[in-house]
Parts: structure tokens; C-alpha cells; sequence
């Protein structure tokens, strides 16, 4: 048997799934920031959350996704801290934007397992990138 073969069982899946980890970064962040709403460091936490939510979406388009684009924008629009939405046009009923931020992390944990990217490594030259 050859060296360079992979044994039984433990073959190399051809895809990486790199929106995972700011997805379940911004569900920590958002989930772990929820008594921070009414107050001003609320600010930096859409800062950090908008980011890493246009990193997904970015990663859904090389993807080939688009439809996670349909949630991905609004969430990068909502959480934007410089034109933000809960407090201009309207304002949001802070029951509502409690409900909306626990629940936008599980639909970012949902993106970031299956926005799956080919892998782009060839395998049989030892790992080096095309």
C-alpha cells in the first residue's frame, strides 16, 4: 500500500465551512451582550456583530448561496452601527429587539454550517494552494 493514500474511513472532505466561525462568534457575542442593550457600549457590539456577519456574507457569495444572502444582509443592516436601525427611522419596541437579538443567532449558527466552500487544496501536491 502506498504511503500517500489516505486509510480506510478517513477520507478528507473536499468543502471548509469558513463563515462557521464568525457565525457562532457573532451568536456568542450577541447572546452574551443582551444586557448591554440600553447602553452605550451596545455601540462596539454592532461595531463587532455587523462585521463578522458581512464576512458570512461574503463567504456565501464565493459559496455560490445566495439565498443566505436574504437573511445576512438584513442582519448586517439592522446590527450597522452607523446609520442604526432600532433607533433611526423609528423606533423599535425594546421587547421586539430583545426577541430579534436572541433570535438572529441561531439563524447565524444555521449559516455558518452550511455555507459550505469547495476546498481549493490540491491534495495530491501535499497541500499547496491552485
Amino acid at each position: 500500500m502506498a504511503k500517500n493514500t489516505p486509510a480506510r474511513g478517513s477520507q478528507v472532505p473536499d468543502f471548509t465551512r469558513p463563515a462557521l466561525a464568525p457565525g457562532l462568534l457573532s451568536a456568542v457575542i450577541l447572546m452574551a451582550t443582551v444586557a448591554l442593550l440600553d447602553n452605550d457600549l451596545y455601540f462596539i457590539v454592532r461595531f463587532i456583530v455587523s462585521i463578522l456577519v458581512a464576512i458570512m456574507a461574503v463567504f456565501a457569495v464565493k459559496a455560490e448561496k445566495p439565498l443566505w444572502l436574504i437573511g445576512l444582509v438584513p442582519v448586517v443592516l439592522f446590527y450597522n452601527p452607523i446609520f442604526p436601525l432600532p433607533t433611526w427611522p423609528f423606533t423599535i419596541d425594546p421587547g421586539i429587539l430583545f426577541i430579534i437579538t436572541m433570535t438572529v443567532p441561531l439563524f447565524l449558527a444555521a449559516a455558518g454550517v452550511f455555507i459550505k466552500v469547495r476546498d481549493e487544496t490540491d491534495r495530491r501536491s501535499g497541500g499547496s494552494r491552485r
